[in-house]
């Protein structure tokens, strides 16, 4: 929980963990262009409440643009899992094994090991 979020649902409310691309990309370089992808909590109601769990406020002011389990993808795209995210997830979700979403579930998948 946190001041911003205090509804913020527990560990043990959370069914799923979903992909969540973030825009604009973060870098262009000759291998294409790359996107940050964080993690967001999926509740037993459906919905995907509060932060990145990175800790990153998605709906804050200064936020930026962000898709919900698709985005941006094709062969000179690259999906960059956001470290803070993959972190939380080891620390707090460990029984959730699996990551939702069609763009950087996968690279996520695989920065977790």
């Amino acid at each position: 929980m946190s001041a911003r979020w205090p509804d913020a649902p527990a560990a043990r409310e959370i069914v799923a963990l979903t992909a969540c691309q973030q825009a604009p990309p973060i870098a262009r370089d000759t291998d294409g262009v790359l996107y940050l992808v964080h993690l967001v909590r999926v509740a037993a109601n459906g919905g995907t409440p509060g932060p990145f769990l990175c800790g990153v406020d998605r709906f804050g002011p200064d936020a930026t643009s962000w898709s919900i389990g698709g985005g941006v993808s094709g062969p000179a795209v690259r999906q960059g899992p956001c470290p803070g995210c993959v972190t939380r997830w080891r620390r707090d979700y460990p029984g959730i094994t699996e990551v939702r979403g069609s763009v950087g579930a996968a690279e996520l998948m695989a920065a977790r090991g």
